[in-house]
C-alpha cells in the first residue's frame, strides 16, 4: 500500500472520529486512535509517522512486538513511538514488555497483576494498564467478568508499581448497532461507577471500538479506539 493511501485512510477515520465526537461528551481531541499494528509491516508504521505524525500503535504479540521494537532501538523507527499491547499477555511474557510499553490494555487475572507489579518493581517504574472486561461473558475471549471485577481493581490498586488507568473492552463482533451498543454502553456504565468510587485522577482510559464498530463505540463515550485493517489494509 503506497504511502499516500494510508496517509487517506487516517484522514478518512479522523474525520468520522470527529463526526462521532459531536454526538458523546468526548471532543475529537480528548479520543486517542491507537493504530493497530500488528502483522503489518515496519514500513506501515514509518509511513503513518512520518505522514500522518501518528505515534500510538498498537500490538497484539509479544514476539512480533520485540522485532519491531529492535528496529526503534535501531533507529529505524522514531524513538517517540507509545508502544500499547493490547493482546492475550503470558505471564512469562511480562518481563519484555513492563517499562517498554505506554499501557497494557488487557490485564483480566490476579496472577498477571502479580507479575507486572513484580517485574515493575524490579525496574522500578510505574506500569499503566487498562483491565479488560469481558462485557459479554464469552468463555473463548479475554477479559474478567463483571463478577471478579471487585476483587481485581482492589488488589491492583493496592500494587504500588502499577497505575490502573481505566479499562478496555472488545465485545462480540456484530451487525446490529443495538446491540452493540448496549455492549458498549454497559462498559461505560462499569467505567463510570469505578471512576467515581476511586475518585483516582488517572482512571480516565474506556477503550472501546475497532474498525467495524468504532463510531458505535464512540457514541457510548469511548475515549480511546483500537483500528487496523481501516488504515493500514489488509494484514499480511
Amino acid at each position: 500500500m503506497a504511502g499516500t493511501s494510508i496517509k487517506k485512510n487516517f484522514e478518512q477515520i479522523k474525520e468520522k472520529i470527529e463526526r462521532a465526537a459531536l454526538g458523546s461528551k468526548e471532543s475529537a481531541r480528548d479520543i486517542t486512535l491507537v493504530a493497530v499494528s500488528k502483522k503489518q509491516e515496519v514500513a506501515k508504521v514509518n509511513q503513518a509517522i512520518q505522514d500522518c505524525g501518528h505515534l500510538d500503535f498498537g500490538e497484539n504479540y509479544v514476539q512480533e512486538w520485540q522485532e519491531k521494537h529492535i528496529q526503534v532501538k535501531q533507529g529505524q523507527v522514531p524513538s517517540n513511538i507509545r508502544w500499547h499491547f493490547i493482546g492475550a499477555l503470558q505471564s512469562n511474557k511480562v518481563k519484555f514488555v513492563v517499562g517498554e510499553v505506554e499501557l497494557i490494555h488487557s490485564v483480566d487475572r490476579e496472577s498477571l497483576v502479580d507479575e507486572i507489579q513484580k517485574q515493575a518493581a524490579k525496574k522500578g517504574l510505574q506500569q499503566k494498564i487498562l483491565v479488560q472486561i469481558d462485557i459479554a461473558n464469552e468463555e473463548t475471549k479475554g477479559g474478567v467478568n463483571e463478577k471478579n471485577l471487585p476483587l481485581l481493581v482492589k488488589k491492583i490498586v493496592d500494587c504500588e508499581n502499577i497505575k490502573l488507568c481505566g479499562f478496555m473492552a472488545f465485545p462480540p463482533l456484530t451487525e446490529d448497532e443495538n446491540l452493540a451498543r448496549s455492549y458498549f454502553s454497559k462498559c461505560r456504565t462499569l467505567f463510570e461507577f469505578w471512576q467515581e468510587k476511586l475518585g483516582c485522577s488517572d482512571f480516565t482510559i474506556l477503550s472501546m471500538g475497532t474498525s467495524s464498530d468504532f463510531e458505535w463505540a464512540l457514541a457510548e463515550g469511548a475515549n480511546m479506539v483500537r483500528i487496523g485493517s481501516s488504515l493500514f489494509g489488509e494484514r499480511t
